[in-house]
């Protein structure tokens, strides 16, 4: 593992090289040192859903060969003072397989709590996936590439990319959660009419008096009761029309002749727009 070296070439140099979005491709200038495992590009994004961050760096070295190796080297609090050189975090794969070290105040070191990695290298072309929690789940991390190659382990060919500073990747976040849908308040139904009822004085007819309706209420299905309006009234005595008097036609003279006769009286009214009515019977007094 040359992570070492690796930190000590980018140690020098960590002015940022830019900002990007999520789903970004940083491109690397190439042919800067012959015969390096040359790296061209480094896409890297992130899976807000998964909660996953995915890094895709091409080189020119078809197979990972045995004395090559490829290092990702993360600072994910954003903070040079901060880490070995800079860097919290380092990924590494050579042919022995692949590495993670996190820095633990000191020094880098293996950090067994990493174990799923999705790691491969087909043609040239290092893919890793990590849980972002991996990297401390930051909102936004800077980061160098740098590459190995040749039989001297002490003297290896090197590329770094950027070729100075580092780049800085910015994470896409998971879509604010909607509010929930209010529930609709139910629209009310209509009030509608339960029974009617007039009201009389006296409270029974008597011959030689007068016998009036003095009013006329609804009661709806609310549980309100109202006035019912527009009051009119007919009678038949004896079975015999009946003429009113006054507002509506609701008072009636009775006669002393009226004695033991059956006095129907129909009452009508309005609610709104609907008509109701009601007809009442009595035996005159």
């Amino acid at each position: 593992m040359k992570l070492i070296f690796g930190l000590a070439v980018v140690a020098a140099a960590l002015m940022l090289a830019g900002t990007a979005a999520a789903d970004q491709t940083y491109n690397d200038s190439t042919g800067e040192t012959a015969n390096s495992a040359d790296i061209s590009t480094v896409a890297v994004s992130n899976n807000p859903t998964a909660g996953t961050i995915t890094f895709a760096v091409t080189t020119n070295m078809p197979t990972m060969e045995t004395n090559a190796e490829i290092d990702i080297l993360v600072d994910s609090d954003s903070n040079a003072s901060t880490g070995g050189n800079g860097f919290d975090h380092v990924f590494g794969l050579d042919t022995g397989g692949w590495f993670f070290a996190t820095w633990n105040g000191s020094t880098f070191a293996d950090d067994a709590n990493v174990n799923d990695l999705q790691v491969t290298y087909v043609n040239g072309v290092l893919t890793i996936t990590m849980a972002a929690a991996d990297l401390g789940s930051p909102t936004a991390f800077n980061f160098a590439v740098v590459s190995f190659r040749g039989p001297d382990p002490n003297n290896p060919v090197t590329d770094q990319a950027p070729d100075s500073g580092v780049w800085t990747y910015q994470m896409t976040q998971p879509a604010p959660t909607p509010p929930p849908t209010p529930t609709p308040t139910p629209t009310p139904s209509p009030a509608k009419v339960v029974s009617v009822g007039a009201s009389f004085a006296p409270a029974a007819p008597v011959h030689g008096k007068t016998f009036r309706v003095t009013g006329f209420t609804v009661d709806l299905s609310t549980g309100i009761e109202t006035k019912a309006t527009g009051l009119k009234c007919t009678a038949t005595l004896g079975g015999k029309h009946l003429a009113g008097t006054g507002t509506g036609g609701c008072t009636f003279h009775l006669k002393a002749t009226a004695k033991g006769k059956r006095l129907v009286v129909k009452v009508t009214g309005k609610y709104k727009t609907a008509t109701v009515a009601k007809t009442y019977s009595f035996k005159v007094k």
